[in-house]
């Protein structure tokens, strides 16, 4: 696989553990090289979006302290 099939899918990762509060899993996928604002996802939010949709604080806090901008929008 290419570099950017790696970076998409490190991105769908942390969407995920946004969507569901890991926190360890939002580490993993930032490491593995995931971008904070991607936009994930069937509507296309950013993980920050995703997890707050969700009310996950943990994942949140985790997300911002990484960058995630709060100001994102879906488009």
């Amino acid at each position: 696989r290419g570099m950017v099939a790696e970076e998409r899918e490190a991105d769908e990762d942390l969407g995920h553990a946004a969507l569901v509060g890991d926190v360890a899993g939002i580490s993993a996928a930032l490491l593995a090289g995931a971008n904070v604002n991607a936009l994930v996802g069937h509507i296309k939010w950013t993980p920050l979006q995703w997890a707050a949709q969700r009310g996950r604080v943990a994942a949140m806090k985790a997300l911002l302290a990484a960058g995630a901008h709060v100001d994102g929008v879906n488009r």
